[in-house]
């Protein structure tokens, strides 16, 4: 019998309007109670106060050392011996059965055990331009390895023009210009792209409102990247009258990416620079943009070379719970994109002969332009993102691999989630108990700590400052059973990441098909689009 026990805080503001005032904070829009002066909560508020605390007090700080895993390790065992150890004997079981004691799992590096093996796994190297790639003792962070390596995909945008459109409201033109001039910099300067080869188009807009975005789309032709900025209210507004999603569906129509920004972003970012406070947000869009007209500033130095393709395949679901999207990336061994593509279904039935026939396709051509090297044995993972049916996922699959039986290969389904019970905690033990590693005053767990519990199942620690770590399960079905290897190969895609420089907590092989099933799911249920499949031609990350 298990008992799973999860512990979480969080945190109340109760501001007057004297708060907003003494702090500094815009709140002449506010709405609030006329006696008290309590501030009534709307977005704007929530957002304000969160840009604060985020930038300007030790709240958040603090928050995070009270959410931390030796504090979560604190209240969890607190919990089981104040109230399951003094209570055991008031447990109902069937048959006259009794709990005698409650254990925690404990594993010593010192000590080799039976049956669960605990081993951190090698940093993946990251590598640039011409498989260039900085030893373990170069210490810069990545954006700086990429500007002094230069970008993986450099040579496809050395002489490349490059022609950029702007939708902006027509009264926030110098803020717009003021910060993309920091976004250029940022390109030219990391990515090496070339001053000279940008040309922008502006298209002013009357006000934040849908229909003064949709007077200008149709004046928008031969761009590669559009650049809109939108409120931060219009991500929750429904996606038919939302300038944020309408925007998207609509140039994804036309083959064109967008790169969409929150003048709440633009203007909270400037006030930091004035102030001299740190703040990414240039480092981070000049990253996506660079992304989304089909580059790579970095990819993955696998630690074994194999001819192999890895396949991330997801699905969600409408407000019924019926299946509607079926969704997939492809990515070769060393992590470059090759495709990603978002399918319509109407039921289970479809969704599994959609899946046959796109990864089908995907194989064929990457065995036709010599992807895939058909004269020595090749590799096909699947990472997918929930336990695999037999009767849906396996099914596809296996016909999938039937078809290419007369080559050489081998193949393994994974599931790969975070959808379990299982917390894990490393500490080292001494008198006064448990003594946790810590980094800036948190206690962590090592990043790439795998625990292998057999051959078909495993746990991959991602996020450094979490007790939750990604299961790993390699389906029965399967013909390859290399846990430690595929764990690798997980840990390689966390590092693959072009949404943000940070550390992230999943694969992109699973995290990929995530991000494009959330904007398929709004393009749906807003009746933004008409197509059937949604990619784009030039393998561009459209939905970071």
């Amino acid at each position: 019998m298990g008992f799973t026990i999860s512990t979480s805080m969080s945190v109340k503001v109760r501001w007057t309007i004297e708060n907003f005032k003494s702090a500094g904070i815009q709140y002449g829009d506010l709405r609030y109670d006329k006696g008290t002066g309590r501030v009534f909560s709307s977005t704007k508020a929530k957002y304000r106060l969160a840009n604060h605390f985020n930038y300007a007090s030790q709240l958040k700080n603090d928050l995070d050392k009270q959410n931390a895993i030796q504090n979560e390790f604190v209240e969890v065992n607190e919990f089981v011996g104040t109230y399951f150890n003094n209570n055991l004997s008031g447990f109902t079981l069937p048959d006259g059965l009794q709990i005698d004691a409650i254990n925690k799992t404990v594993y010593s590096f010192h000590t080799q055990q039976t049956g669960v093996s605990v081993e951190i796994l090698p940093k993946p190297e990251t590598y640039f331009y011409n498989g260039a790639y900085p030893g373990f003792k170069n210490s810069f962070p990545q954006r700086l390895k990429i500007s002094y390596n230069k970008p993986f995909t450099y040579d496809e945008f050395e002489n490349r023009a490059i022609n950029i459109s702007i939708i902006y409201p027509k009264g926030l033109y110098q803020d717009v210009r003021k910060f993309f001039v920091y976004v250029q910099k940022e390109l030219v300067d990391i990515f090496k792209l070339r001053k000279e080869n940008f040309e922008y188009t502006k298209h002013e807009t009357v006000n934040f409102s849908l229909r003064s975005y949709q007077t200008k789309l149709s004046s928008i032709r031969n761009a590669d990247l559009v650049v809109v900025v939108v409120e931060k209210a219009h991500e929750s507004l429904l996606p038919n009258v939302s300038p944020y999603y309408f925007c998207k569906a609509e140039f994804i129509k036309r083959g064109i990416n967008t790169q969409e920004v929150q003048i709440e972003q633009i203007q909270q970012f400037l006030s930091d620079k004035k102030r001299n406070r740190a703040n990414y947000t240039d480092h981070n869009i000049a990253l996506n943009i660079y992304a989304k007209l089909g580059g790579m500033a970095w990819t993955i130095k696998p630690n074994y070379r194999r001819n192999e393709l890895i396949i991330g395949i997801g699905a969600t679901t409408d407000r019924e719970g019926q299946p509607v999207l079926g969704l997939m990336s492809i990515f070769r061994g060393d992590g470059k994109y090759i495709l990603g593509k978002v399918s319509s279904v109407a039921n289970m039935g479809d969704y599994k002969d959609k899946l046959e026939q796109i990864v089908s396709s995907a194989i064929e051509d990457s065995i036709q332009d010599g992807m895939l090297d058909t004269d020595q044995v090749f590799y096909l993972i699947f990472h997918i993102f929930k336990p695999a049916g037999k009767d849906n996922e396996i099914e596809a699959l296996k016909r999938v691999i039937s078809k290419f039986a007369n080559y050489s290969f081998e193949y393994a389904f994974i599931h790969i989630g975070t959808g379990h019970n299982y917390r894990f905690f490393t500490y080292e033990e001494d008198d006064k108990g448990a003594q946790f590693t810590l980094e800036r005053g948190f206690g962590q767990n090592l990043r790439g700590t795998l625990i292998q519990i057999n051959q078909k199942r495993g746990f991959l620690g991602l996020r450094p400052r979490s007790s939750v770590f990604h299961k790993i399960d390699i389906h029965k079905d399967s013909s390859f059973f290399d846990l430690e290897y595929i764990a690798e190969q997980i840990y390689q895609f966390s590092e693959m990441s072009h949404t943000s420089y940070n550390k992230q907590g999943s694969p992109i092989t699973i995290k990929y098909p995530s991000l494009m099933a959330r904007f398929a799911e709004k393009f749906k249920e807003g009746n933004l689009t008409y197509l059937d499949e949604t990619t784009m031609p030039d393998q561009s990350l459209w939905f970071i």
